[in-house]
């Protein structure tokens, strides 16, 4: 038998692709050849490859690494000059290392994230590593959030790595402001974007795609009215609205006025319905005008925004010589039309308002960027108070792509017609309070002065509303507002002995920094375990974590995420909610719970029905569908939906080991 078995490993040797024969003639290729070949392959594979051997180890053409790099990667952090990289010869850049170098992050990242996800501790410090990242972290995560709906720990999983791409958004929205605070020159659409970084999950588009997307209707807006610039400046400016409201962008109506998406510029650019409020329609005409070299800015009028045009110098707005030192100026409102509103129209209304007549120029002043972020910011913060209804709750947006916007290949996948944002109203008042605090320049810092001045009075009420829902930005309040509370910028045309700096005063800075050292050491802490078995007074608690109810009284569901054997709220509490007078009272079980409009509350167990159980307490053996509000913010507390137990699977464990 042994020849028959030489033989056969003759055959093997003969037929496998790495076989010396197939080697020595893969070798013998020229070299254009062999770059084309291994150009098929994938970078995990083209590494392995070259490892093989020293021959193909020289393989380094560097229009390879590039390609792998523009594939692989669609998000890179300014640092790299990834766009003026692309401009300069292959052969003159390390594209390679750079390849490599983001690899070895995305390693690094990933483990980081696994930790987050089947860790309870530790979890602020962690995701501050991955934010610190930025861009360079956002290609991976997206990737760990695409997991197969079949993870075990898929709920898990897409919390936790919404939780780090909120906090990467978030890192992102606030160094533009920082940086127009600090007096750079930041695009209006890149600060107004920083909006959706905060209010959305998964934004249409990011900063750099909004201003991609502008860029695209400016050149669309040229090749469709090729004699534009044969107008004077006066019909361009007209024409310039009458073809946006041509496209779709006519603001929006009375009844749908108040919804959150229509204050945020890249779903309004994405949406085939352009609806916006009037800042933000007058915000995306300023950006198309200055891309089209019209001077055009916003003009801070009253209750509705309006877009200043300024004649080019020498001339008058009819293209007439000028030589006027006063630059003639119009008033336009693109969230209504295209009609000039005269001086004296815009004056009669100041004065049906009550405004005095002295102050009707400084109303029909342009306002600067960072003015324009505070006064959308105090847009933002209301919009609760007309849907109040939706400020716990998650809102899906299906945003129907502007025909467009399908053109634009830079974000939507695979061309589709449709892109699923998730908007959360609840994180409007708190985007507005940090654009209110960081936007404002230096040398117009007054309103950030009232605000800190506003916070150092009601600090504790600051921190309570900072509590509940974004903890884990603890890094960002170290970072950007615990500075401001210290010590403000003066006004610097005061002085000193005139206006002092303002700053917190010692009680103040003392109770903040010990509020967030109780942060730090309760991320840093295990958490101490319940156990139902070998311990007495827990053989009362009748439901486990993960079961699914209905309250008996408001008729919300919810899912349990604790326990308590008795209530253990504060006296002040339990007078409120009269938990006295229950029937039960105050000594029997309380459950903390995840409600479906995705509050967190804690609900006495008389009140708790399961959904998901037969007569006899058993489980439903069949598919159950949970709403969607409830599903994504499970994931805080659980691994999985069990559809044939009908109740979530538990990544509490350390906490809840019996549950």
């Amino acid at each position: 038998m042994e020849p028959r078995i030489e033989d056969d490993r003759a055959e093997i040797d003969d037929d496998g692709i790495l076989g010396q024969q197939a080697r020595a003639q893969l070798l013998t290729l020229p070299q254009e050849i062999l770059e084309a070949i291994v150009s098929y392959l994938d970078v995990k594979s083209l590494l392995a490859v070259q490892q093989s051997c020293q021959r193909l180890l020289l393989l380094d053409n560097p229009l390879l690494w590039r390609r792998h790099c523009r594939q692989e990667y669609q998000y890179w952090h300014s640092t790299h000059n990834f766009d003026e990289l692309l401009k300069a010869p292959a052969a003159e850049q390390p594209w390679r290392e750079l390849l490599a170098t983001r690899k070895k992050l995305d390693h690094t990242i990933s483990e980081t994230m696994e930790n987050i996800i089947s860790l309870p501790v530790r979890r602020i410090s962690r995701l501050q590593v991955v934010a610190n990242e930025v861009e360079d972290a956002k290609d991976v995560l997206l990737k760990m959030h695409d997991c197969s709906n079949d993870a075990l720990d898929v709920l898990a999983r897409r919390y936790w790595v919404n939780e780090a791409l909120g906090s990467v958004e978030r890192m992102i929205a606030l160094q533009e402001w920082k940086n127009l605070s600090d007096g750079q020159d930041v695009p209006l659409e890149r600060a107004l974007g920083a909006f959706d970084l905060f209010i959305c999950e998964r934004p249409p588009e990011s900063l750099d795609q909004i201003t991609a997307h502008l860029d695209m209707l400016a050149e669309l807006f040229v090749t469709n009215n090729p004699g534009q610039h044969d107008l004077t400046p006066r019909k361009r400016a007209c024409t310039l609205i009458t073809w946006m409201r041509s496209c779709g962008f006519r603001g929006t109506s009375q009844d749908t006025y108040y919804r959150t998406q229509n204050s945020l510029i890249s779903v309004v650019l994405c949406d085939a319905t352009h609806q916006s409020i009037p800042i933000v329609s007058v915000a995306i005409y300023c950006c198309l005008a200055r891309r089209l070299g019209m001077d055009v800015q916003p003009c801070g009028f009253p209750g509705h925004v309006l877009a200043i045009v300024t004649a080019p110098l020498g001339y008058n707005l009819d293209g007439e010589f000028s030589s006027d030192t006063i630059r003639e100026v119009m008033y336009l409102d693109p969230f209504s039309n295209s009609d000039e509103l005269t001086v004296a129209q815009l004056r009669a209304q100041l004065t049906d308002m009550g405004a005095p007549p002295a102050r009707h120029a400084q109303f029909m002043q342009p306002m600067s960027t960072d003015q324009m972020i505070i006064r959308i910011a105090e847009n933002i913060s209301h919009l609760p108070r007309h849907n109040p209804a939706a400020l716990r709750s998650i809102l899906p947006v299906l945003v129907s792509a502007a025909p467009e916007a399908l053109q634009f290949h830079g974000h939507y996948a695979d061309a589709t017609s449709a892109l699923q944002t998730t908007l959360y109203p609840n994180r409007a008042a708190y985007a507005a309070g940090w654009a209110k605090l960081i936007a404002p320049r230096q040398d117009t810092a007054m309103l950030r002065r009232a605000v800190i001045g506003e916070i150092g009075e009601n600090l504790n009420l600051f921190l309570q509303a900072f509590e509940p829902d974004f903890r884990l930005d603890m890094p960002l309040i170290t970072r950007y507002i615990i500075p401001l509370l210290s010590r403000l910028p003066r006004n610097p045309n005061a002085d000193e002995a005139e206006e002092p700096a303002i700053q917190l005063d010692q009680a103040g800075q003392d109770f903040l920094n010990d509020y967030m050292r109780h942060i730090v050491q309760e991320d840093n802490t295990s958490p101490d375990p319940s156990p139902r078995f070998g311990v007495p007074e827990t053989n009362q608690v009748r439901y486990r974590i993960g079961q699914v109810f209905r309250h008996g009284r408001y008729n919300y569901l919810g899912a349990i995420t604790g326990w308590d054997t008795q209530c253990r709220a504060s006296a002040e509490w339990m007078r409120q909610m009269n938990v006295d007078n229950l029937s039960q009272g105050r000594a029997q079980c309380f459950y903390h719970i995840v409600a479906d409009d995705g509050s967190t509350r804690y609900v006495a167990e008389e009140n708790i029905e399961l959904v998901y159980s037969n007569s006899n307490g058993g489980y439903v053996d069949a598919p159950v569908v949970i709403p969607k509000g409830l599903e994504k913010l499970a994931g805080r507390w659980f691994k999985r939906w069990d559809k044939n137990r009908g109740r979530f699977v538990s990544n509490i464990t350390e906490e809840y080991p019996d549950d």
